[in-house]
C-alpha cells in the first residue's frame, strides 16, 4: 500500500479489511496472507502508535506480519522495541544491514552496517523465517548474500 494510505485510521482500517478479505479467500486454498512493511508504515504515528501497529490491531489473527527490520529503523522505530510491541504477529523478518537511510544503494552485507542484528534476532520470539535481503548493493549481490549468510551462521559468539 502506498505511503499516503498510512496517514489516517480510516485508511488503515480499510487496508486491514482488504487484507482480511484476501485472507478469508486464500484460506480456502491453503494460502496464508501476510503484510510486509516499508518505512512509511512505521514513520506514521497516530495516537502514539505506528500505523503498522494500528494495522495489526485490525487484522484477523491468522494474518501474519513480515517485519522488514531495516525499513522499521529507517522509519524512526527501534526494531527491537517494535518487535516486542507486535509480538507473535511477526512470523517473518527481513534481515538487512547498512547505514539505515532511505537510500537503498548503501545497503551492505549483514554485519557490516549499523543494524543491531543480534538484538533484532533475539527479539523475534515467534520467528518462522528470517530472510536475508538487500534492496540494492554496490557490488555482486550474491557475494553480499553469501557474506550475510556466513555472518549469521557463525553466530553471536564469533562476532
Amino acid at each position: 500500500m502506498p505511503d499516503e494510505r498510512w496517514k489516517t485510521l480510516d485508511d488503515i482500517k480499510d487496508t486491514a479489511a482488504r487484507l482480511n478479505a484476501a485472507a478469508a479467500k486464500g484460506a480456502g486454498y491453503g494460502v496464508r496472507v501476510g503484510y510486509h512493511n516499508h518505512w512509511w508504515e512505521v514513520e506514521s504515528v497516530i495516537n502514539g502508535k505506528t500505523a503498522l501497529e494500528h494495522l495489526a490491531d485490525h487484522l484477523d489473527p491468522g494474518i501474519v506480519l513480515e517485519l522488514d527490520t531495516y525499513w522499521a529503523a529507517v522509519g524512526g522505530q527501534n526494531p527491537v522495541e517494535l518487535l516486542a510491541r507486535l509480538g507473535d504477529r511477526v512470523k517473518f523478518i527481513h534481515i538487512k544491514d547498512g547505514p539505515v537511510t532511505a537510500d537503498p544503494s548503501g545497503q551492505l552485507a549483514v554485519g557490516d552496517g549499523k543494524m543491531p542484528i543480534w538484538d533484532v534476532l533475539d527479539a523475534a520470539g515467534s520467528l518462522e523465517v528470517g530472510v536475508i535481503e538487500l534492496d540494492e548493493f554496490q557490488g555482486d549481490m550474491f557475494d553480499a548474500v553469501t557474506d550475510s549468510f556466513r555472518y549469521l551462521s557463525a553466530g553471536k559468539a564469533s562476532v
